[in-house]
């Protein structure tokens, strides 16, 4: 792996490839010559996919050589995996006072930034990084991140877009835009992109779940369970796989089904709102709107400051309003 890639979301192999700028491939071409053997193990561990070894591992060479950039980079990277966020600004700010340009330095302080919930501050910062470098993904990818942050949504699609034009294997900007097409209800979009990343990733639960919820979408139940089923085969307590299996249930009013598949995933995850609204649903078609108000407002006690909760609430007491009128309008008859 070249030094400019940098943490989003937990290291793949895929970011054990290539460098991304010439500065890059100098460091490397000169950590070749000399200074590889050292960083042996830890990258072993990495290309293994055991990061609390390749933390460790790298925790100790930065000790050991605090001055090889790759060491202090790769070190920064786990650090930021491991949301240790400010050892590993401290240690880049370190970097960018010896080479206000390190374009690798630039994308993790927008990076940061970004995870620190500053996104507007990152923009600037990757927006002369991607103008400077048009072909560094992840400063795409980040500057994508910034831009779906803070509203700028038409903006983040196409900085996605990016970053998968420029590194196809980046699998973190096809999880973005996959995120991004499922928040926005593009049905079209979420289709596409979950298959794209079910290509390159053929058992991956989430990319299943998405490509369930598009297919759940379009009206093909069928095709839907099968993805739900394939997460849950690949992540066996994967609560929106069941969320998304009681709305398989509740689309083919198979009501004691669907509970059951709400319940548990609310079992598995307290706060999933997909499993909470399917159960009321499942309350409210059953005519038993007081179950449904006693659950949301269950819900609302031990989350107060969920707005989507409240919004069920209402719904609920809605419902439940509905119905008494209607029992008082038969009586008066």
């Amino acid at each position: 792996m070249g030094c400019a890639y940098f943490l989003v979301r937990p290291l793949g192999k895929e970011r054990l490839r290539g460098a991304e700028s010439s500065e890059c491939q100098e460091n490397d071409a000169r950590a070749t010559r000399g200074l590889q053997a050292y960083r042996l193990l830890g990258e072993f561990y990495l290309a293994t996919g055991d990061f609390a070894k390749a933390a460790a591992e790298y925790a100790s060479l930065y000790q050991q050589h605090p001055k090889d950039l790759f060491v202090r980079k790769r070190y920064i990277e786990l650090l930021i995996r491991d949301k240790q966020l400010e050892p590993a600004n401290e240690l880049n700010e370190a970097i960018l006072g010896e080479n206000s340009r390190d374009t690798d330095a630039l994308v993790t302080k927008g990076q940061i930034l970004n995870r620190q919930q500053k996104s507007a501050e990152a923009i600037p910062i990757l927006e002369s990084v991607v103008h400077s470098t048009p072909a560094n993904a992840l400063g795409h990818l980040e500057l994508g991140v910034s831009y779906a942050s803070t509203g700028k949504l038409a903006l983040a699609a196409g900085e996605f877009r990016e970053a998968l034009k420029q590194n196809p294997s980046l699998l973190e900007a096809r999880e973005a835009l996959t995120r991004f097409a499922f928040l926005g209800g593009d049905v079209k979009l979420l289709d596409q992109s979950s298959n794209d990343w079910l290509m390159a990733v053929p058992a991956s639960p989430q990319a299943h779940v998405f490509r369930g919820i598009a297919r759940l979408r379009k009206g093909d139940a069928t095709g839907a369970e099968l993805d739900f089923q394939a997460a849950l085969k690949g992540s066996p307590k994967n609560p929106a796989a069941y969320a998304g299996l009681g709305d398989v249930r509740l689309l083919q009013k198979r009501l004691p089904e669907a509970k059951k598949f709400y319940e548990q995933a609310l079992v598995l995850n307290s706060h999933s709102t997909e499993a909470l609204q399917g159960l009321i649903s499942v309350f409210l078609i059953q005519k038993k709107p007081e179950m449904a108000v006693r659950l949301a407002q269950a819900q609302v006690a031990k989350f107060p400051d969920s707005a989507a909760d409240h919004l069920l609430v209402a719904k609920a007491l809605l419902a439940n309003q509905k119905n008494a009128e209607r029992g008082s309008r038969s009586k008066s008859r």
